[in-house]
């Protein structure tokens, strides 16, 4: 679960240095589907997981008594299509989006530093060798 969480820090971090870093008009997200019921979730090590956790049934069906968040695919999908297409969206480059709506509020605070933001996409280029302009 911890490189979970990393990734997802550098996901929230990417997307607010690049949403400062972009010269031209651009909209950057990093978005939330939340936890969605896909075939994703069949492999027995992730069902184990999930059972230890108590948040599937020992069958491998979502428990929605010990987990209220699951959502369905169309669920799941809508966060997405909201960053894409909503015009309320047009000032707020860089947020992150939960449950369609901007939810900065919810993030660790490390996850919207600037220094680690910036930090973060030096590291990238220098790894990749690339210099990302816009």
């Amino acid at each position: 679960m911890t490189a979970y969480m990393q990734a997802k820090s550098a996901n929230m971090l990417t997307a607010r240095e690049m949403a400062r870093r972009a010269k031209v008009k651009l909209d950057v997200f990093s978005v939330n589907p939340g936890l969605i019921y896909t075939n994703l979730l069949q492999p027995e090590a992730v069902q184990a997981y999930l059972r230890i956790l108590d948040i599937v049934h020992p069958d491998g069906s979502p428990n929605h008594e010990k987990c209220d968040f699951w959502k369905t695919i169309p669920q799941g999908a809508a966060t997405t299509v909201f960053a894409a297409f909503d015009p309320q969206l047009s000032d707020a480059s860089g947020a992150y989006l939960d449950n369609c709506q901007i939810a900065d509020h919810k993030v660790a605070s490390h996850t919207s530093d600037p220094v680690v933001a910036e930090k973060l996409w030096t590291l990238t280029e220098e790894i990749l060798g690339e210099k990302f302009t816009f």
